[in-house]
């Protein structure tokens, strides 16, 4: 979602002062060589537009202990922050189609204590919207007005809507080939016959979609003959002469409105005699039936 940074505030006629913090540990010598080298630095290139601090953690050692200092000599800027990275990681959702939207959640992570910087999400999906993916799109909240002084970049995540994954659907089951072709792979069938491929998918309350096409694509992916296996990658069309109850050619899928299915009339002239078929229909929310059958002269 976001990796914003830390930035010092620029505004008109304000000279930035930094302010820093040394972390020694006694009169060390090395805490000593911290301090000698640290002022000659800030003399040099920081000249009256500085503060230094010094923190010696034999005195105080519970201030070190809270500010998470482990070693010294330990250096810290107070001002302006540090490139501080402020990560926000929005989760992908995914929903059915006509579901209510999920919870969309993120979480925020470098944001500097007492900064109070929070974050929302949102999409424009509905529970209505069509299938597809729909941007999530971070927020940030900031009631003390910190984020002026973050450099942010905001990295959406996605919302999918997708068909009901198998199950049933409207009192069988959906998602998967139905009847007369066995989802087991063992039908057969006789060469130059014609074979009904029907499916259904449904929505989130299990009611058949017919609204809408389905199918992006069907294919015959592998033809196993003679014990050699051949992958192929087929687009199929639906048998020219053959029409529906209203003259049409059926080339594609139709929703058939008495079996409440997707029908697509495969005449398996088209395919290379007998051996054993494996198809995919893939569909337009990029999830796919996978099925096969076998052809024989005799059908059995």
């Amino acid at each position: 979602m976001s990796a914003p940074r830390r930035k010092p505030s620029k505004r008109a006629g304000v000279t930035t002062v930094v302010v820093l913090r040394l972390y020694i540990a006694g009169r060390a010598p090395n805490s000593l060589q911290a301090i000698a080298n640290l002022e000659a630095i800030c003399k040099e290139y920081l000249k009256e537009e500085h503060r230094l601090e010094i923190v010696d953690v034999l005195e105080h050692p519970q201030r070190a202990m809270a500010d998470g200092v482990l070693v010294s000599p330990t250096l810290s800027r107070l001002h302006p922050m540090p490139g501080v990275s402020l990560v926000g990681n929005l989760s992908d959702k995914v929903k059915v189609l006509n579901a209510p939207n999920p919870p969309l959640t993120g979480s925020l992570t470098g944001v500097v204590a007492g900064d109070n910087i929070t974050a929302t999400f949102s999409t424009t999906a509905t529970t209505l919207s069509q299938i597809g993916m729909y941007a999530i799109t971070p927020s940030l909240v900031d009631p003390d007005n910190r984020l002026s002084n973050y450099t942010v970049t905001s990295i959406n995540g996605v919302l999918s809507i997708i068909f009901a994954p198998p199950g049933p659907c409207f009192g069988g089951p959906g998602h998967q080939i139905l009847p007369p072709i066995k989802t087991d792979g063992t039908s057969v069938f006789k060469t130059n016959s014609k074979v009904d491929v029907e499916f259904r998918v449904c929505e989130s309350h299990g009611i058949p979609i017919f609204w809408m096409d389905v199918v992006r694509s069907f294919k015959l992916v592998k033809i196993v003959k003679n014990g050699r296996t051949t992958n192929v990658n087929v687009d199929l069309e639906g048998d020219s002469d053959d029409h529906d109850k209203h003259g049409r050619h059926q080339r594609e899928f139709r929703f058939d409105f008495d079996d409440l299915a997707w029908v697509f009339h495969l005449n398996t002239k088209v395919l290379d005699g007998e051996g054993t078929y494996f198809f995919v229909i893939t569909l337009n929310d990029g999830t796919a039936i996978d099925f096969s059958f076998t052809l024989k002269k005799n059908g059995h």
